[in-house]
């Protein structure tokens, strides 16, 4: 099982916000459940990359994390995904790995979003341009979806 978790502890400067953000395969939390990263624009990235090889047969393609040597690298091999945890600090070790249907990814991306993007407006931060940013991109990956 792939999850994508967030916790609602965000800390807001510049206009920027930050929140434990992290993901879970199969109760492996990557880089780790105290994880604190751009949440925002992280999965803004994640969809975009998604969204550029959501109809290629074939695709190699990575979701990085903003903060630290930590990435996921993705191999999409017709239907299936097969993502491996990578910390890349002095070498390339893969912490976990695991094979899931692209559109549980693409699900997956979309519940995570939208859940983050009710959370922030909650907390009224006011214009926040990554949370614009990842409003739209979201409703590109709803309409590809489809």
């Amino acid at each position: 099982m792939f999850n994508i978790l967030f916790k609602d502890d965000y800390f807001c400067s510049n206009k920027s916000i930050t929140c434990s953000f992290y993901i879970d395969i199969n109760g492996h939390v990557f880089p780790d459940s105290q994880w604190s990263d751009f949440a925002l624009i992280v999965l803004n990235w994640w969809i975009l990359s998604v969204l550029e090889n959501c109809r290629k047969e074939n695709a190699d393609f990575v979701l990085f994390f903003m903060d630290g040597p930590f990435y996921v690298d993705c191999r999409k091999r017709g239907e299936n995904v097969i993502m491996s945890c990578v910390a890349d600090k002095t070498c390339k070790a893969i912490v976990c790995e695991c094979t899931l249907r692209f559109d549980e990814l693409v699900r997956e991306l979309i519940n995570a979003s939208s859940a983050i993007i009710d959370s922030a407006e909650k907390n009224k931060y006011g214009k926040i341009k990554e949370l614009k940013d990842l409003k739209k991109s979201l409703q590109l990956l709803i309409l590809a979806s489809a």
